[in-house]
C-alpha cells in the first residue's frame, strides 16, 4: 500500500513539473516570428515550441536537423518522443495536435512553420 502511494506521488509530482516547465517556456516566447512567414526558429540543440499545425510527427518536423520530439500525455501520465533514427512503429508519438507543446531535438538551427 504505501509503494503505490508513493508511485501516485511522484506521477503527479512529475506531471505537474512537466507542465510548469512548458507553460514557463511558452510564456517567454520561444522561437521567433518573422513578417514574411509564421516561422519558428527551432535552436540547437532543444526549443520548446507550441505547435501550430497538425498531423505526422515527421510531416509537421520535415526539417533536417530535427533529431527527436517529445510530448507528454497527460491521459496516460507519460513523456510520449518520436526520434528520427528509429522505425516508424517504435515511436510512442505518431501524430501532433494544433496547440500541443512539444520539447524539440536539433542537431543545428532549423525552422518549423
Amino acid at each position: 500500500m504505501r509503494f503505490s502511494a508513493r508511485r501516485t506521488r511522484v506521477k503527479a509530482v512529475m506531471g505537474a513539473a512537466a507542465v510548469v516547465i512548458m507553460l514557463v517556456g511558452l510564456s517567454v516566447g520561444i522561437g521567433a516570428r518573422t513578417a514574411e512567414a509564421a516561422t519558428q526558429t527551432l535552436h540547437a540543440p532543444w526549443s520548446l515550441i507550441g505547435v501550430t499545425e497538425s498531423g505526422p510527427v515527421e510531416e509537421v518536423f520535415g526539417g533536417p536537423n530535427v533529431d527527436a520530439v517529445f510530448a507528454w500525455d497527460a491521459e496516460g501520465e507519460a513523456i510520449e518522443a518520436w526520434q528520427r533514427s528509429l522505425p516508424l512503429g517504435l515511436n510512442s508519438l505518431q501524430a501532433i495536435a494544433d496547440g500541443q507543446a512539444v520539447w524539440v531535438l536539433t542537431s543545428a538551427e532549423d525552422f518549423f512553420a
